[in-house]
Formats: structure tokens, C-alpha cells, sequence
């Protein structure tokens, strides 16, 4: 069995694998119905794709005794894997605030590339837009409103409230104005998750 022949093999479960990992590395903390049907599909394809191809390198296997063999299933493993991780690890994560509202609400991660994700979340499903975002003290500068229709202001801040009682703060994400007050009646979301370096 030719070099070329293995690869053709391992296509359709590398293509299959990268497209689950993107999947799951861009997925909020919180997905619809329709999202996770979905994702549980796409997991279903890409392990009947592995067997498959697992077997025919097995056959190829006995018949050669070779464990080059094994390239198309390795190839299709590694690959994915690889992208996964890289995804995981290469652009994490400063900031992420949530907005819930049971089976309905909102997140927002800033990534440490300057750009943001911002997800409306429903039973049916989520919607995902993408953009760019600044640091200005302790404001954060998008560079678009009217966003999924959560997000109303290019300018959020990020200020700490105490909690009643007294018994320590939670910070908050809210939506301003260009005069530096709340937006009246728009989505304020709880930060989660801050990691960066001068807070």
C-alpha cells in the first residue's frame, strides 16, 4: 500500500476530527439543545470514521506486517489532537463573564489576541459573533454594537459591587454609555474568570 493511498484513507476522519475539536474548543460553557444534538452527531461520525479506518489498517496489517499500516489512523488521532491542543493553549483566555437566565442567556470571552466571542444562548441553539476589543483602564472598547441582541454599547466596564451584607464583591460587566453611565435595562454579565496581569 502506497503513501498516497493511506492518506486518501485518513482524510474524511482528519477532516471529520479537526472539525469536532474546532467545534468543541469554541463552545461556551453553556449550549442549546440543537448544539449539543450536534455535537453528539459529529463525535458519532468521527468515531464510526476511526473504527472504519482503524479496521482497514488492521487488515492492511495482517496482510504486511508492517506498521506503517497504521498511518492512516495515527494520521487522523494525532492531527486533530494536535489542532485541539494548540487551540486550547495558544490563545487563552483573559477575561469571561456570563449572563443567566436559566435556559437562556449569554457569554462573552476575551481572548488574548484582542479578540472576543460572544455568544447568545437559547434552547434551540447559539448564536456566535466574533470581533476585535480594547483595554482602556478599566473599560473594554468593542469595535461594534447591537451584537446578537445582547450587546447594545461598544463600551463595557468593569467595576465591583459588594454583595449585601457586606460578605465580599462580585464583579460585573456592565454596558455604558459614552458619559460612563449604565445603560438603563441592558444586560449586565458576572465576570467569571479575569486573568489579567494588573487587574
Amino acid at each position: 500500500m502506497t503513501f498516497l493511498s493511506q492518506l486518501s484513507r485518513s482524510i474524511p476522519l482528519t477532516i471529520s476530527g479537526l472539525y469536532l475539536a474546532y467545534q468543541v474548543t469554541k463552545e461556551p460553557t453553556g449550549i442549546g439543545v440543537f448544539d449539543g444534538f450536534w455535537l453528539i452527531a459529529l463525535a458519532i461520525i468521527t468515531a464510526i470514521l476511526l473504527v472504519r479506518t482503524w479496521r482497514k489498517d488492521r487488515a492492511a496489517y495482517v496482510e504486511t506486517r508492517s506498521v506503517k499500516s497504521y498511518l492512516s489512523s495515527l494520521i487522523g488521532i494525532i492531527l486533530p489532537a494536535l489542532v485541539f491542543l494548540s487551540l486550547r493553549t495558544n490563545n487563552p483566555t483573559v477575561l469571561y463573564a456570563i449572563f443567566d437566565r436559566g435556559f437562556e442567556g449569554a457569554s462573552i470571552k476575551f481572548r488574548q489576541d484582542g479578540t472576543y466571542q460572544l455568544g447568545n444562548i437559547s434552547e434551540l441553539g447559539t448564536q456566535y459573533v466574533y470581533g476585535q476589543y480594547q483595554f482602556q483602564d478599566s473599560l473594554i472598547l468593542l469595535d461594534k454594537s447591537d451584537l446578537a441582541d445582547v450587546i447594545e454599547s461598544k463600551r463595557l466596564a468593569i467595576r465591583a459591587i459588594t454583595r449585601l451584607g457586606g460578605a465580599g464583591n462580585d464583579t460585573l460587566l456592565y454596558q455604558i454609555d459614552s458619559t460612563g453611565k449604565v445603560i438603563p435595562n441592558s444586560i449586565t454579565f458576572a465576570l467569571l474568570e479575569d486573568n489579567r496581569k494588573m487587574k
